[in-house]
C-alpha cells in the first residue's frame, strides 16, 4: 500500500510541475493581394486560362545577420570604461510584403507576370560563420506570361 501511495505522490508531483517554456505560436500571413497590386499573379494553384510558359523559378534567401553594439560598459576591475562595446547579433526579419517584393522583381526580370504553383519553405540551420541558428527561405514556382484578354 505504501508503494501505491508513493507512486501516486510521484505522479501528482510530476503532473503539477511548472512548465519549462511557454507556448510559442509564430504565424506568417501571405497576402496574395499585395502581389496583384504590383502586377503579378501569385497563386499556390495552377493558372487555368491561356498563358505562355516562361520557366521554373527557385528563389533562395538567407536573411542578413548584423551586429548591434551597446554602449561601452564600465569595467569595475580596471575602474575604467571598456575599450570595446559589447555586441549582439540579430537576424534581418523578412515580412511577407518584403518576400512579395523579391518575388515580383524576379518574375518581372524574366518577362513574366505570374508565379504559379507557388510554395514557400522556411527552415532554420546552424551557421558556423556567425555561430548561431539562422533562417532561410526557399521559394519555388513556375513563371508564366498570361495571355492578353
Amino acid at each position: 500500500m505504501k508503494k501505491i501511495m508513493f507512486l501516486f505522490a510521484v505522479v501528482a508531483a510530476i503532473s503539477c510541475s511548472p512548465k519549462l517554456s511557454e507556448r510559442l505560436v509564430t504565424t506568417m500571413f501571405f497576402d496574395y493581394g499585395k502581389a496583384a497590386e504590383s502586377g503579378i499573379f501569385l497563386s499556390p494553384d495552377f493558372y487555368h486560362d491561356k498563358y505562355t510558359p516562361v520557366g521554373d523559378l527557385t528563389i533562395f534567401i538567407v536573411p542578413a545577420v548584423g551586429k548591434v553594439f551597446d554602449k561601452p560598459y564600465y569595467d569595475y576591475q580596471s575602474e575604467q570604461y571598456a575599450k570595446y562595446a559589447l555586441a549582439s547579433l540579430y537576424e534581418e526579419e523578412l515580412s511577407s510584403s518584403e518576400l512579395i517584393k523579391i518575388i515580383s522583381g524576379e518574375v518581372k526580370k524574366r518577362g513574366g507576370d505570374g508565379y504559379v504553383n507557388f510554395k514557400i519553405n522556411i527552415e532554420s540551420h546552424y551557421d558556423a560563420s556567425v555561430n548561431r541558428t539562422v533562417s532561410r527561405y526557399l521559394l519555388s514556382g513556375f513563371v508564366i506570361k498570361r495571355a492578353e484578354k
